[in-house]
């Protein structure tokens, strides 16, 4: 049975536990906040370069070709893969890389690249014997336009290269606080198809005249789109780390309250114990001596 200095040793040491746990809790919290805030504006955004582009498509009478653009059958990928760069977000990584094995199985006759956003999927991918062929690591923590841009440069010039004819990303798609779900995106080349559900901004005919050429408007828009994709899956992939580690050392500070409060009625029941043996230690010494006393 463990001494009362043994139990308020543990106490204090699960004490400074929760403060860290619940530390983390509130900082993940915070930090959800203001990137789900980002990822809003960043949608708009978004939703403005598409409506762009589905104008210059329904607006171009004649078969628009880009070499963006396209449904053919891609032989040479890049898949963009992105985790964490730290733990104690419960299954956050292991979800994701998980997922991406399962997608990466979908495509065995496929020549792949491979470029991780987060040191997890790093060290997990060189682990399995796979070098990575792009590594960026402290971009999930702090999501900028600037690291999005810094990305989208090493797909263009992979993809007008011809090094590879499409571009996938798997990533974390952020639903709310307790919902969180890996998912795959394509980035390039785009589908007319997935254009269907976009609004035009102003509904009018007639063919539109674009300087210098519908393709060459194109080839300005749609980079920035990528960008903006690009952008958005990494602020999904912040919020949904920021959420899951929420979660996490919310239980792991539920459970700290639950370990204290079962220390603290050891603790006292100890304490009466010892309270009560110095009672009748007393009392028969007391005894003891009116007896010889007498």
């Amino acid at each position: 049975m463990p001494t009362l200095n043994e139990i308020k040793s543990h106490i204090k040491a699960i004490e400074q536990t929760r403060q860290i746990t619940n530390a983390m809790y509130l900082l993940s919290a915070s930090k959800m906040k203001t990137t789900i805030k980002k990822a809003e504006y960043n949608v708009q955004y978004m939703r403005r370069l598409r409506s762009t582009m589905k104008d210059i498509i329904v607006h171009t009478d004649t078969k628009l070709t880009h070499r963006y653009i396209g449904d053919d059958e891609p032989q040479n990928a890049l898949f963009l893969i992105m985790t964490g760069d730290k733990g104690l977000c419960g299954g956050y990584n292991n979800n994701i890389l998980q997922f991406a094995h399962e997608c990466l199985e979908l495509y065995p006759d496929m020549n792949k690249e491979y470029a991780l956003i987060g040191l997890i999927g790093e060290e997990h991918f060189v682990s399995k014997g796979i070098t990575p062929d792009f590594v960026w690591r402290g971009m999930i923590q702090n999501p900028t336009m600037h690291s999005a841009r810094t990305i989208a440069d090493t797909i263009f010039e992979e993809y007008d290269k011809g090094r590879v004819d499409a571009v996938y990303c798997i990533f974390t798609r952020y639903k709310d606080s307790m919902s969180q779900t890996p998912y795959m995106t394509k980035l390039l080349p785009l589908s007319e198809k997935r254009m269907n559900d976009v609004d035009v901004e102003c509904r009018y005919t007639g063919e539109l005249t674009f300087f210098p050429s519908p393709s060459e408007v194109l080839s300005k828009v749609i980079p920035q789109y990528v960008i903006s994709m690009i952008f958005n899956t990494l602020l999904q992939s912040c919020a949904s780390e920021h959420a899951s580690r929420m979660t996490s050392m919310q239980t792991a500070t539920n459970n700290a309250d639950e370990m204290l409060n079962n220390l603290q009625k050891e603790y006292n029941m100890q304490r009466q114990l010892a309270i009560t043996s110095e009672i009748t230690e007393i009392s028969s010494t007391t005894q003891t001596l009116s007896d010889k006393a007498i």
